[in-house]
């Protein structure tokens, strides 16, 4: 039986239109993200969704929004080549966060395949973009400054940005398993796109989800401190707002003075930062009064200094979380369900969420198995209070379905995928990350 935290039940919802997370429904299954934004514009229509800069958007104008952006998305399905095993691709260059924010969740609500670029890497990635990923149109701010439809020339290239005509292709809902975002690497770092399906967006969030206490309620207002084009802002930031119908507070991680005052301005109870925030702010004064509201502080995609964690720490009060993740499977591991300080062997990247399973395989062919809940450990060498360095193998309804456009070396027939790195473990079911190991594929892996 699946259960999720929605708004169609008007006679439990209090006055303030606050959706409660207790609020459970049984049998209505979300397959996308964009389903959640309905339910929480229905339930809630006046809360606010997302704050950037001067501009504030409830869930409902957010819904408005997708609905007017997805008519016009409507006529990629037309153009869609009969033998394309996939939905059409959409690119995404998009700088404004809220623009972006109303493009991804039109792509999802109008079951076309999201690709989102780094609006600030040269016109020649999002070139190279749409010609690998062969995209039927682009998304970029139109001369109203909001997101527009730029449908893409049978060569390639894409035409100036309009509404366009709304389509008459197919509007059928997207299933669980079908495409839902291509992932190239950051700033073109080479590589292919990695494939992952709706499944994979709202898995990690319902895992995350059966950590008590709660990371992210309905009632947090979450900073996201984070480029949204990015695994780590896609789904911490952007992805878990829409799924619990939080508010998002989006801010510059440079500019750590202003991101301190829309802490306290906005009451922000959760942060999703990337180091470079928490370098700042570990450096500022009266930090602790200006965090007071935060409940919980994560950080991601790469590693934070432990030297940086303390002082953040010694002026806030918070410990920031931080994790396991990668392109392929976003959320793997995280000191959430761990502990987040150092330890005597240095800062742990957590344990495995709740419904991941995760293993470690040595060079002498002993396999150290994780269980998801709680941690069991099988019968392994320990010297010096920690495991040799073994390769990590995952398994879970977060993982991707292999690298565009075949699909090829994604979880094998029983589900594993070798993300390509090495871990220590600890007795305790702790897990450090010890690097690349020889053949590390093509995956970005990294601290989240």
């Amino acid at each position: 039986m699946w259960y999720f935290r929605e708004a169609m039940r008007f006679a439990d919802m209090p006055d303030d239109g606050f959706v409660p997370d207790s609020l459970l429904v049984e049998d209505a299954v979300p397959t996308s993200l964009s389903d959640r934004v309905r339910m929480t514009a229905a339930a809630a229509p006046d809360r606010i969704a997302l704050r950037a800069g001067p501009e504030s958007v409830s869930w409902a104008a957010l819904d408005q929004r997708i609905d007017r952006l997805t008519a016009d998305l409507r006529s990629c399905h037309d153009g869609a080549r009969t033998d394309d095993p996939h939905r059409p691709r959409v690119v995404l260059d998009l700088s404004d966060p809220v623009e972006f924010a109303v493009a991804y969740l039109s792509c999802l609500r109008s079951g076309l395949v999201a690709t989102p670029v780094d609006p600030d890497a040269s016109s020649g990635l999002a070139r190279r973009v749409i010609a690998d990923s062969g995209a039927v149109a682009v998304v970029r701010t139109g001369p109203d400054g909001r997101a527009a439809v730029g449908h893409l020339a049978a060569a390639g290239g894409p035409a100036a940005p309009t509404g366009g005509p709304n389509g008459t292709g197919p509007a059928a809902p997207p299933a669980a398993e079908d495409l839902a975002v291509l992932l190239y690497p950051a700033r073109g770092s080479g590589g292919p796109a990695v494939m992952l399906p709706h499944r994979t967006l709202t898995a990690n969030h319902e895992q995350l989800a059966r950590i008590e206490p709660p990371i992210m309620r309905g009632d947090d207002t979450v900073l996201i401190a984070a480029p949204l084009w990015g695994a780590y802002g896609l789904t911490c930031g952007l992805g878990a707002v829409a799924y619990h119908g939080a508010s998002g507070v989006l801010a510059d991680p440079a500019d750590p003075v202003s991101a301190r005052g829309l802490v306290a301005g906005r009451h922000v109870t959760t942060v999703v930062g990337v180091p470079q925030l928490y370098v700042g702010w570990s450096r500022l004064d009266a930090l602790a009064d200006e965090l007071r509201t935060v409940r919980v502080a994560v950080c991601g995609p790469a590693p934070l200094d432990a030297d940086v964690a303390r002082r953040f720490t010694d002026a806030s009060g918070h410990r920031v979380f931080v994790g396991y993740g990668t392109r392929e499977a976003p959320i793997l591991t995280s000191t959430l369900v761990g502990p987040a300080a150092l330890t005597p062997h240095g800062r742990p990247i957590g344990r495995p969420l709740p419904g991941v399973q995760l293993r470690l395989s040595f060079p002498d062919g002993v396999v150290l198995a994780v269980d998801d809940e709680p941690a069991r450990w099988d019968t392994v060498a320990v010297t010096g209070g920690l495991t040799g360095a073994g390769a990590i193998a995952v398994r879970g309804p977060n993982l991707f379905t292999g690298y565009w456009p075949d699909g090829r070396d994604g979880p094998d027939r029983d589900g594993w995928w070798a993300t390509g790195d090495l871990a220590f473990a600890d007795p305790d079911g702790l897990l450090y990350l010890a690097g690349a190991g020889p053949t590390p594929g093509r995956r970005e892996a990294g601290y989240l």
